[in-house]
């Protein structure tokens, strides 16, 4: 049996469902789903980060803007924005500054750098199970190039050798890509970095009019 399209009817539904009885309801839903967008997403879910300096180069570059994702937990290789109060802002000319790093070292672990052939290594020890892990991270391609115009002796200076970080509960590691041009935790000013002060994880990366994701370490299309 042919039955036909009866766009009267169509009609007659729309207009029952916008009768004045429910507006108070659907105004009710407007102002709820505009305080959840508003207040709730930029201070419980997401919010934007605009990109300063070269500390995370070839990674981030200054005017970058990420996109944090402010729950989850924290993981070896996560991009996160954290608050350090004993570094200098140089805008509000006082002492608290957010600051953008790498984790590279969980609670518990016990992480330094160390020299190999050459070559400056990030070492980390981990207990996994009652059994203890090294890992030694060589050749880390999200890292920049090594400037060949620094001594020896600076280097071992920038790189801490000789120092080893012991990693408590709620505690974590976090150092820049750019490791010769980092302020991070191998700077007292930043230092060993609390749960409570990292504000949340880099989630999307916005360059040039165009998006990427955040997923394995880097950021892919």
């Amino acid at each position: 049996m042919n039955k036909r399209f009866d766009i009267d009817f169509i009609r007659e539904k729309q207009r029952q469902l916008w009768v004045y009885d429910d507006m108070p309801m659907l105004i009710i839903v407007f102002i709820a789903i505009y305080f959840f967008v508003s207040y709730i997403v930029p201070s419980y879910l997401l919010t934007p980060v605009n990109i300063l300096g070269s500390s995370m180069e070839p990674t981030l570059f200054e005017g970058d803007k990420v996109i944090l994702y402010m729950q989850g937990d924290i993981d070896y290789g996560n991009i996160v924005v954290l608050y350090a109060p004993d570094v200098y802002n140089n805008d509000t000319r006082s002492y608290g500054e957010d600051i953008i790093k790498r984790v590279m070292g969980l609670p518990g672990d016990t992480v330094c750098f160390k020299k190999e052939e050459g070559s400056y290594v990030f070492c980390r020890t981990t207990v996994v199970n009652g059994m203890t892990v090294e890992t030694v991270l060589r050749d880390e391609f999200y890292i920049a190039k090594k400037n060949n115009s620094l001594t020896e002796s600076q280097l071992d200076a920038i790189y801490k050798i000789g120092t080893t970080y012991n990693l408590k509960e709620n505690e974590y590691f976090v150092l820049g890509d750019n490791r010769l041009l980092s302020l991070d935790s191998r700077n007292e000013n930043v230092g060993i970095v609390k749960r409570e002060q990292i504000i949340g994880k880099a989630l999307f990366l916005a360059r040039e009019g165009k998006t990427y994701i955040f997923d394995n370490d880097v950021f892919v299309k």
